[in-house]
C-alpha cells in the first residue's frame, strides 16, 4: 500500500484472474480509479505467483503527487514506468531502462522538485528532469489541421481539432506504435500534421542500445464528412543502434522526401544529431553532427526551415553546422521557431519558456524578456499566444515582436522597453484558472485549452477572428 503525498489517495496492488491491477482509494475508503494490469508477456496466466515473469517491486510518488512511478522487475531486466492521470484515466507516458546494466539498484524522487528523478544501477547514476510537452502540428492556414498526438501506453491518440473536437481520454484515432507497456520514447508531427515519426524501445529487454524508428503518413481527412478520419500508412521503419536517444524531429527535403533527426548520446561525453532518410520503405542513416550532451532540438513551424539546436546553457545553434546564432539567458525546455516577413526580409523568431519566464530572440540578436508568469504558449498564424498564471490568454502579433527585435542596435534595454510598451496593448482574454494551451487553429479562429482536471474548452479570441475577416476582405 502507498499514499500519494498530496493526492490523499491510498493505492495498492490487487491480484485478479490472469493479471495484477493497481487500485486507488480515498482516505474514507471510497474506491476511485485503477490502473488495469497486463504487465506479463506470457500467453497463459500462471497458477502460482512464483511462475509469473515479472514482479512489481515498488511504487514511487513524485513529491507533488502528479507522477506515479512503478518499478517492475522482469526476468530479462528492470523498467521504471511513469504514469500520469487526467479525467480519471491513467496514462503510461514513459518507460525508463537502466543504463550500463539490466537492473536498478535504487530509485529516488527529488523531495522538493516534483519532476526530478534519480535512477541508479550498477553501471550508472542518472538524474532526469521531466517536463510536459504538447505534440501538435504548428502550420498556419490553410494547412492548420490542429493535429495533436497524446502518448498512452504503446499508442498515439490522434485528434485533428479542425475537423473534430474529441475530449480526452478519447481520441479521433488510436495508432498502435509499440507494445502495450512500452510507450514511445518520443514522437514528432510534421507542421501540417500529416506525417508522424516515433522512436521506441525494441521489445527485447536483453538487447542493448536497440531502438525502433518509424514514420507514418496519416492521410487525415481535412474536411467535414462521414468518411474515416484518417488512414495511417507506414512509409518507413528501421531498427537503429543508438546509445541513449532522447528526442526526434521531422524535416522535409526536396521532392517531398522526409528525414528524421534523432538527438542522442555518443557515450558519456558527447552527443549527436543523427539523420535518417526514407529509402524504399526503410530508414537509413544519411548523416550526423556532433554536439554537447543534454541539449534539445527546437520545433519549427515550417518543416523545411533550418534545424535549430539549443545547448544546456541556452545557446542556440544552427543544426547543420552548429554555428551559434543566438542565446537565451537560460535553458528553455519549451521552444519554437517561426519565420516572419518584415520589410521584404525573412526574420527567424525563436520563442522559449524557462520556469514561467518567456523570452524571444532572433538570428544574430540578443534575447528579450517578455513575461515572468507564462504557463504555456504556441506560435500560430500571425500571433504568439500564451497563457499566464494571472488566468489570462495573451495574443502578441509576431510583426510587432519582429520589429522590436530588428532594432537591437538601439540597445537591449530599449528593445525590452519597446516590447513592454507593445505588450500593454496586446489583446487579453480571461480564461479558467490553470488552463493550458493544447493547440490553436487560425483558420477556424479558435484556441483549444485544457483544464487542470483534463477536460477541453474551445474559445474564439477576437484577434484570431479579426485576422480571418481581414484576409477574407483582402481577397
Amino acid at each position: 500500500r502507498f499514499f500519494g503525498p498530496d493526492s490523499g489517495w491510498l493505492g495498492g496492488g490487487v491480484g485478479r484472474a490472469g493479471r495484477h491491477d493497481i487500485v486507488f482509494f480515498e482516505r474514507n475508503g471510497l474506491r476511485r480509479t485503477e490502473i488495469e494490469g497486463g504487465w506479463s508477456g506470457l500467453s497463459n496466466a500462471p497458477t502460482s505467483p512464483a511462475d509469473w515473469d515479472y514482479k512489481i517491486k515498488e511504487f514511487f510518488w513524485s513529491c507533488d503527487s502528479n507522477i506515479l512511478g512503478v518499478w517492475v522487475s522482469y526476468t530479462g531486466g528492470d523498467v521504471f514506468q511513469l504514469w500520469t492521470t487526467g479525467n480519471w484515466h491513467w496514462y503510461l507516458k514513459l518507460v525508463l531502462r537502466p543504463v550500463g546494466s539490466s537492473r536498478f539498484t535504487s530509485i529516488y524522487w527529488h523531495p522538493e522538485h516534483g519532476r526530478t528523478l534519480f535512477l541508479a544501477s550498477s553501471g550508472s547514476l542518472r538524474e532526469y528532469s521531466f517536463e510536459y510537452e504538447t505534440v501538435a502540428s504548428l502550420s498556419g492556414p490553410p494547412d492548420d489541421l490542429g493535429m495533436v498526438a497524446v502518448i498512452d501506453r504503446g499508442d498515439a491518440l490522434l485528434t485533428p481539432f479542425r475537423v473534430q473536437n474529441v475530449p480526452p481520454p478519447s481520441a479521433s484515432y488510436k495508432l498502435s506504435l509499440s507494445s502495450r507497456f512500452a510507450p514511445p520514447i518520443h514522437i514528432a508531427l510534421s507542421s501540417s500534421g500529416e506525417i508522424l515519426a516515433a522512436l521506441s524501445y525494441k521489445a527485447d529487454l536483453d538487447s542493448e542500445h536497440g531502438y525502433s524508428l518509424s514514420v507514418w503518413n496519416l492521410h487525415p481527412r481535412k474536411g467535414p464528412g462521414r468518411g474515416k478520419i484518417m488512414n495511417p500508412e507506414l512509409i518507413g521503419t528501421s531498427q537503429v543502434g543508438l546509445y541513449f536517444p532522447t528526442q526526434i524531429s521531422l524535416c522535409q527535403g526536396t521532392e517531398c522526401s522526409w528525414s528524421v533527426r534523432v538527438l542522442h548520446q555518443l557515450g558519456e561525453v558527447d552527443g549527436e544529431i543523427a539523420e535518417f532518410g526514407i529509402e524504399k520503405g526503410e530508414l537509413k542513416r544519411i548523416g550526423g553532427v556532433k554536439c554537447e550532451l543534454n541539449g534539445q532540438l527546437i520545433s519549427t513551424v515550417v518543416d523545411s526551415a533550418p534545424l535549430l539546436w539549443q545547448s544546456r546553457q541556452g545557446a542556440i545553434f544552427e543544426g547543420e553546422t552548429l554555428s551559434k546564432i543566438s542565446a537565451f539567458p537560460e535553458f528553455c525546455f519549451s521552444s519554437q521557431s517561426v519565420s516572419v516577413a518584415l520589410d521584404g526580409k525573412i526574420v527567424h523568431i525563436i520563442v522559449g519558456v524557462a520556469n514561467t519566464k518567456l523570452y524571444v530572440t532572433s538570428t544574430g540578436q540578443k534575447s528579450v524578456f517578455v513575461s515572468p508568469i507564462v504557463t504555456s504558449f504556441i506560435v500560430s498564424g500571425n500571433f504568439l499566444i500564451y497563457t499566464t498564471s494571472a488566468h489570462e490568454s495573451v495574443y502578441a502579433p509576431l510583426q510587432e515582436i519582429a520589429q522590436a527585435l530588428a532594432k537591437s542596435d538601439e540597445g537591449e534595454q530599449d528593445v525590452a522597453a519597446q516590447i513592454a510598451s507593445c505588450a500593454a496593448g496586446w489583446e487579453k482574454r480571461r480564461i479558467e484558472r490553470g488552463s493550458r494551451i493544447v493547440t490553436a487553429i487560425p483558420s477556424a479562429m479558435n484556441v483549444v485549452l485544457q483544464m487542470p482536471r483534463g477536460n477541453l474548452e474551445t474559445i474564439y479570441p477576437r484577434p484570431l477572428a479579426l485576422e480571418v475577416i481581414r484576409s477574407n476582405i483582402a481577397r
